[in-house]
């Protein structure tokens, strides 16, 4: 007999949830790198759009082809852009993650292994996460290149 892979451990110190989803940590947050601050005062009232874009969370180059076209253009404009990735096992992407996130302070990364099957916790993890932070923003728009 098989084992489905619940309720085994995870290195980071969560647990299996399925052969593609990891739940991680203690927290009920959602997210693993917050943006706490993206909306902090008004809960996103100021802002008229907020941008996330859906990424691999190996896409590096991606990433920054898109700050530097289209989602350069949407800031320059006043849109806040933030970029939705999953966890990795991988120590050598993760350390790459953070130090791409505190150059760009762009990067929000759920608590849920980053695979193509796992998009829909993608989207949730943006709802859920907009709801907690952003809940006056005026439109968001969520993109999946």
């Amino acid at each position: 007999m098989q084992s489905s892979g619940k309720g085994q451990n995870h290195p980071k110190g969560g647990r299996r949830l399925d052969t593609d989803t990891w739940e991680v940590g203690e927290s009920s947050s959602v997210v693993k790198i917050n943006k706490y601050n993206v909306c902090d005062i008004d809960h996103g009232a100021t802002y008229d759009l907020i941008v996330f874009v859906t990424s691999a969370v190996g896409n590096f180059l991606e990433r920054e082809a898109i700050r530097e076209t289209w989602g350069g253009y949407a800031v320059e404009r006043g849109a806040v852009l933030l970029f939705v990735v999953g966890d990795t096992l991988n120590q050598t992407i993760e350390d790459k993650i953070l130090e791409e996130d505190e150059k760009y302070s762009d990067i929000l990364q759920g608590k849920y292994f980053d695979s193509y099957y796992n998009l829909t916790l993608k989207t949730m993890s943006v709802m859920k996460w907009v709801s907690d932070n952003c809940e006056k923003i005026k439109f968001l728009q969520y993109c999946i290149p």
